[in-house]
């Protein structure tokens, strides 16, 4: 006879403590044996004599919580439910290089039937294994979900992203800027995602195999991730009145810090823990796997990082090796001129800045990380980059730069209300790549066409005025900033610089340009009549998130908000695509009185047709391996 559910649920329970397995943190929900069997196999919440957890803040700081529970840093990794997966797990087929993938669910719990990914056999195909879904990171932008394995621990990668704002799966690697013959892969929570999507990871990976006893203080980050460990501090105000001789002594050891009462090189430290491209040394990466990082906030972080910065940190023994180990490794972060370009590390850039090492920029110059009680936008608004209510004006710079804002227009010569006089615009322009979208740059810089040249990095005019040429901004900088003239080719003369860069510009360039095109002070600033055609033969680029972007963008031009486009679709499919975005560029031209060889953009004396131009900067595009590691 079988045995009622709950006499399996106690078994299985009685089973657990027998042999010292842990559980995570009870919920206050009926626990059936997959949820049990859940707990067991990803990566389990453990605090330790340090850390007490969040919900211990919540009774003293009730508003610092409630704000703290409404940021993406809190569901940076969770739990699946029913209240925080978005992504669709209804009996959803999933196809990836000849392999199906079915997505299920029920109730709070989530299902992939997959091949067996452990599977080394060369002569037998591997059996269908159903795994149980134990993990998800992202919440912002995009879902991952990460499932059971037979080791211990270790959970590993659906291949496949959930995508929010589409509401669609895109195999991994299709929405990554990962060269096109770039394997997907299950990759490595345990000991990658597990250092900065969690509070104090302990990855507890057994060497020379994949079994793996990991455990967190939390998943997400949280407020002990930025103000300390908290245990002490709980112990100190739950038993001062009634043990003041004995206070003191927790008085000592509580490590809780305030980073908005820190210097600002210390405070901005506590972003730059994850906000940065940072390495370890052997000790400390020793220590790391069995204890976590040794950083705590308010301490100085490189006592155990190296923050690594092209020209200054050159000479560092352990990014000597890594360099050897993985050539690109710079190049898959950096522009050639040392400039960060790939998103989510800030601190790098922000150290890099004028501001940050001649005067006290720092994170909390702009951002805040608990809005201020008079903040009249919801939680949701104020999540969204957490960014001070009066910060997305010029306030950010001008509460320093008080004699510039006397003489903005002078400064800028745009006028004063537009996008041209807006500080971030020209000197945090958007110039890092990442999540699919172009982001501004952290370190602080002024308009120059040097690295543009020397690195290939775009300028903040050209980025803005997408239908004027490198000699158009030459001749400006020289004029308005007295800029020594730079030496440019004829094409950069003639042609746009929005334009080379889209067709002659590497993954990178021809990413952010894609953006650009969609990028509403760009298209106040230059016009939307004239890039469909620039951006269509990109419908067809090698690289799956160059498409991605141009197709997006493609549809924000008008005439094409409804244009049916799939950038996943087989070559041939793209390619006709990419001839019928052409043909209704230039049937809009010819019934606007347009020219359709763009004379009215081009500056070119060539006798070639724009078709044959197009052809012509194509064939000689920067095809370049780009990995950029978001």
């Amino acid at each position: 006879m079988r045995k009622p559910l709950w006499i399996s649920v106690l078994v299985i329970v009685a089973l657990m403590v027998m042999l010292n397995l842990e559980l995570d943190q009870v919920e206050d929900k009926p626990v059936s044996t997959t949820s049990i069997h859940a707990q067991m196999k990803r990566p389990v919440v453990k605090l330790t004599e340090e850390y007490a957890g969040s919900d211990s803040c919540r009774k003293c700081h009730a508003r610092s919580h409630a704000t703290w529970h409404a940021s993406y840093h809190r569901t940076m990794t969770q739990v699946p439910d029913a209240d925080n997966v978005v992504a669709d797990f209804h009996d959803v087929s999933l196809d990836l290089h000849g392999q199906s993938y079915i997505l299920s669910n029920t109730d709070d719990e989530y299902w992939v039937e997959l091949n067996a990914p452990d599977w080394n056999s060369t002569t037998v195909r591997p059996p269908r294994v159903k795994r149980q879904i134990t993990l998800m990171t992202g919440s912002h932008h995009e879902q991952d979900f990460w499932f059971e394995t037979p080791h211990g621990r270790t959970i590993q990668r659906l291949p496949f992203v959930y995508r929010i704002e589409e509401q669609e799966w895109y195999p991994d690697t299709s929405v990554l800027m990962t060269p096109p013959e770039a394997p997907s892969g299950f990759g490595n929570w345990n000991v990658v995602c597990i250092q900065c999507h969690t509070t104090l990871g302990r990855p507890h990976v057994t060497p020379f195999s994949q079994i793996a006893k990991t455990e967190v203080v939390e998943f997400g980050i949280s407020c002990e991730a930025c103000h300390g460990p908290g245990a002490a501090h709980v112990e100190r105000y739950q038993t001062r009145a009634d043990h003041s001789e004995v206070a003191a002594d927790w008085k000592s050891r509580d490590q809780i810090v305030n980073p908005g009462q820190l210097d600002h090189r210390r405070s901005a430290e506590v972003c730059g823990q994850c906000h940065s491209i940072s390495l370890l040394s052997d000790e400390d990466s020793i220590h790391w796997a069995s204890h976590g990082f040794r950083f705590r906030p308010g301490h100085k972080l490189a006592d155990t990082r190296i923050v690594v910065q092209p020209g200054v940190t050159d000479d560092n023994p352990t990014l000597q090796q890594l360099i050897q180990d993985e050539p690109h490794y710079l190049d898959d972060r950096f522009w050639s001129d040392g400039m960060v370009r790939v998103v989510g590390r800030e601190y790098t850039g922000l150290i890099a800045s004028p501001c940050f090492q001649r005067g006290t920029m720092s994170c909390l110059s702009c951002h805040e990380l608990h809005p201020a009680e008079n903040d009249p936008r919801p939680l949701e608004e104020w999540a969204d980059d957490q960014l001070r209510f009066d910060r997305k004006s010029d306030r950010a710079c001008l509460q320093c730069h008080t004699v510039l804002e006397e003489h903005l227009v002078a400064h800028t010569h745009h006028a004063a209300d537009s996008e041209g006089s807006r500080c971030y615009n020209c000197h945090m322009p958007p110039t890092t790549y990442g999540l699919l979208k172009a982001v501004r740059s952290h370190q602080i810089d002024s308009p120059s066409l040097v690295p543009t040249l020397t690195a290939g990095r775009p300028n903040a005019c050209n980025l803005c005025h997408l239908d004027k040429t490198m000699s158009w901004v030459n001749e400006a900088l020289v004029d308005w900033y007295g800029q020594e003239p730079q030496a440019l080719t004829s094409s950069q003369s003639s042609i746009p610089a929005s334009v080379l860069w889209t067709l002659q510009g590497d993954a990178g360039q021809r990413a952010l340009m894609g953006w650009a095109m969609a990028w509403a002070p760009a298209q106040t600033a230059a016009g939307t009549d004239w890039q469909a055609r620039i951006l269509a033969p990109l419908l067809d680029d090698p690289y799956d998130v160059v498409r991605f972007i141009v197709g997006r963008s493609l549809r924000s031009l008008p005439g094409f908000d409804g244009f049916e486009y799939d950038f996943l679709a087989a070559p041939e499919v793209r390619m006709d695509v990419s001839q019928q975005a052409i043909e209704v560029w230039e049937s809009q031209r010819k019934q606007a009185g347009l020219p359709v060889d763009l004379s009215d953009l081009l500056q070119t004396d060539s006798a070639d047709t724009l078709s044959e131009l197009v052809k012509t900067l194509l064939r000689d595009r920067d095809d370049r391996r780009v990995e950029l590691a978001e």
